[in-house]
């Protein structure tokens, strides 16, 4: 009851980390009893192996099916039973270890690419402004700050509707720096080439802001 109450505890807290720790545990000994298997199996002075041997070629047969030629030479001289064996292994092999260590990999990625997306990452930052809640206000403030003549970082700190704000926020400041630019390419247009350059240079509005 005790390892049954514990499990479920782990299981509530940390998901991801049981079931890496399954598919481990599950591949480590699917690998030694195929290997144990495999090992009892060669041909006594064509294909004997220990163990190790046969643990090895155990992983490279699950890894590439083509290996299955290290363990099994020729088909005709091969018993049924080690041959049967190792597409067994092949088979299961490509589901429990190629195919969920694939799959555990990339639901890790698509998991921290949706909490990147959604502002759930941790930052390491200094020197940024920090803004609590969103409003009209707040969006006035993000647009000053494309005046400073500094890079600037702004973090909005939310409960929810991270997603919208960031684009609100990229939307404001890109009609922000078009407008601003165009009364200034309106003004160099009757320029010379060289000072048309150094007033756009001098003049130009970027984008300096970075929101988190």
């Amino acid at each position: 009851m005790k390892i049954r109450e514990w499990l479920s505890i782990q299981v509530a807290k940390h998901p991801k980390r049981v079931v890496l720790v399954l598919i481990i545990l599950f591949n480590v000994l699917f690998i030694a009893a195929s290997a144990a298997i495999i090992s009892s199996l060669s041909l006594q002075g064509t294909e004997k192996m220990n163990f190790f041997h046969a643990a090895y070629y155990t992983v490279t047969m699950i890894l590439d099916a083509g290996c299955i030629e290290a363990v099994i030479k020729d088909i005709d001289t091969t018993g049924v039973a080690l041959t049967l064996t190792c597409l067994a292994v092949i088979i299961i092999g490509m589901i429990t270890f190629t195919g969920a260590v694939i799959g555990y990999l990339t639901n890790i990625v698509n998991d921290f690419i949706e909490k990147a997306s959604a502002g759930n990452t941790r930052l390491y930052l200094s020197d940024h402004t920090v803004i609590l809640n969103w409003n009209a206000r707040a969006s006035e403030i993000v647009t000053d700050l494309l005046y400073s003549d500094n890079k600037e970082t702004v973090v909005a700190l939310v409960e929810s509707g991270s997603v919208e704000i960031k684009k609100d926020i990229e939307d404001r400041l890109r009609l922000t720096i078009e407008k601003e630019n165009e009364a200034v390419y309106k003004k160099a247009d009757a320029m010379s080439f060289f000072a048309r350059w150094r007033y756009l240079r001098n003049n130009k509005l970027g984008s300096n802001v970075s929101a988190m």
